[in-house]
């Protein structure tokens, strides 16, 4: 009797871990899960609920899902509740008045037998109002590389009545409405209250809605879009995928070439804009004193390195150049743990002159503009009135040809 029951228990396990095995053979499952359902529908006016109901038409993976949820505008913390194929979305925060709301369910979504993803994204909107908002942007993401999937990019909206173009900061400012990009690259931002907006696409690689410029390949779309009741669709925008330069400059060398300059070299170009004496502070590291900087002159074109004009710097005396609120043409502020370095005063007998260290139209050179364009570059820091009396543009007959001189600073 013992036997008996021992074999059908074993019968009974044998048929139970049977039953959880995919069945075997047939075509491989390559259907992308799809939204069958929603509670409320969609389009739901005077909406007071604290959560919503999602059923999908597969098992899907529930930490795919949970990090594919997206409303806009925030309602705070968002809970999950599963049963089988549905979950129920709880929202912390409170709904405002006459506001249209879209919770946008993103391409990430992968089911659990073979892991394929919804292939577009999939929008659920109501309205604590009576009308939902018509307003809606369309386009195409292309990647920086042919081999890498447009797919699962997240666009971000800004509704600029409260921003500034630009001063709009996405690594620090969460966008007012997402939504990612489908296996073509296609997105479709929809739901959107009239007005203007900033458009940018990010792969977002931490999922927290920042733009992270070591991490995040990214694109802009130039220009603001603007929504309004005659004008409903902006269609049409395509945005290519790149990667930031995000190496900070550097302070990588500083030198004093005579008794009253000192010239710095950078790792990368600098932004001139706004650049003068206030962005350097040489000191005496004996003194402590500080030597004032009196101009300042970056080198053209590539803008790698200035001359600083400074007071009388005694010979042999050891000094420290520092740099402050200066940035690259990336537009990331200078390297704080670069930004300053030592030199040594020069011999107070400067006997060197300057000279011209760069021209942009090369010697000898043929089929240039009728009305062209000279950089000329000096090795260091001039005066003005002296260069103006000494330049002159001869031609061949040794006739003097009229030139307007613009100066770009004391040594270019």
């Amino acid at each position: 009797m013992r036997s008996s029951l021992y074999s059908l228990l074993a019968s009974i396990l044998l048929i139970s871990c049977a039953g959880q095995r995919a069945p075997e053979g047939g075509p491989i499952d390559t259907e992308p899960p799809m939204i069958v359902s929603t509670n409320p529908p969609n389009y739901t006016t005077r909406f007071n609920g604290k959560s919503i109901t999602v059923e999908f038409s597969k098992y899907v993976d529930h930490r795919t899902v949970e990090s594919a949820v997206f409303v806009s505008p925030s309602l705070g913390q968002l809970d999950f509740d599963w049963s089988g194929r549905e979950v129920e979305i709880r929202f912390s925060g409170s709904l405002r008045r006459s506001t249209t709301y879209v919770v946008t369910i993103g391409t990430d979504v992968a089911d659990l037998n073979n892991h394929n993803k919804m292939a577009q994204s999939y929008a659920l909107a109501f309205t604590t109002g009576e009308d939902i908002d018509h307003g809606a942007i369309s386009g195409k993401i292309f990647t920086a590389r042919e081999t890498d999937s447009p797919q699962g990019v997240l666009i971000f909206a800004y509704k600029l009545d409260s921003l500034q173009a630009d001063t709009l900061d996405p690594r620090k400012t969460k966008p007012d409405y997402v939504t990612q990009s489908g296996k073509d690259g296609g997105f479709l931002l929809q739901h959107l209250t009239f007005g203007a907006y900033r458009v940018i696409a990010v792969r977002d690689e931490y999922r927290n809605l920042l733009y992270d410029p070591e991490t995040d390949e990214f694109a802009v779309q130039p220009g603001e879009i603007v929504l309004t009741p005659s004008d409903t669709l902006s269609a049409g925008i395509w945005m290519r995928l790149s990667k930031d330069d995000t190496t900070a400059v550097r302070l990588t060398k500083a030198a004093s070439t005579g008794p009253r300059h000192v010239v710095l070299e950078f790792s990368s170009p600098i932004d001139t804009s706004g650049l003068g004496p206030w962005n350097f502070q040489i000191t005496d590291t004996l003194s402590q004193k500080s030597i004032a900087v009196l101009s300042v002159c970056p080198i053209f074109p590539k803008i790698t390195s200035v001359v600083l004009v400074t007071e009388l710097q005694r010979t042999n005396n050891a000094y420290r150049t520092e740099v402050r609120d200066l940035k690259g043409v990336n537009g990331l502020p200078i390297n704080a743990t670069a930004n300053r370095l030592p030199f040594t005063g020069a011999d107070s007998r400067d006997t060197l002159g300057p000279r011209i260290a760069a021209c942009s139209i090369t010697d000898s050179a043929k089929e240039i503009d009728l009305q062209p364009k000279f950089l000329l570059t000096f090795s260091d820091a001039v005066q003005r009135e002296s260069a103006v009396m000494s330049t002159s543009m001869l031609d061949s007959s040794r006739n003097t040809i009229p030139v307007e001189l613009r100066w770009l600073s004391d040594a270019v």
